[in-house]
């Protein structure tokens, strides 16, 4: 959404505008926990200082976890084990996997 409420209300009206900034503004009304994963990589404490801050100022459960930059690191050296990764060749799609995966890859050429 990249209109502001105030926008939203002159070209919609108050009781749309509410709407309107309720549903597609509001992205995180349903959320309680905010997680913080350590990477271990910069500033951590001081980033997990302010997550935590945000966590409280929203009244929402902090969850830290620990990361892990294995899988970032496979992919940065192009070590794609199919099984962690999705390898798009030219010519093909992501597509979603009717057989149990999430997606997949379809040819697309005739």
């Amino acid at each position: 959404m990249d209109m502001s409420y105030e926008e939203l209300v002159e070209r919609y009206g108050e009781d749309n505008a509410k709407y309107l900034h309720e549903t597609l503004c509001d992205t995180t009304r349903h959320y309680s926990t905010l997680a913080y994963i350590d990477m271990g990589v910069g500033p951590e404490r001081e980033f997990e200082a302010i997550a935590r801050e945000r966590a409280r100022a929203r009244n929402w459960r902090f969850l830290p976890l620990r990361g892990d930059m294995a899988l970032f690191e496979r992919l940065v050296r192009g070590e794609w084990d199919p099984k962690d990764f999705l390898v798009v060749e030219p010519g093909h799609r992501i597509a979603a996997d009717l057989n149990g995966g999430i997606v997949t890859s379809e040819n697309i050429e005739p």
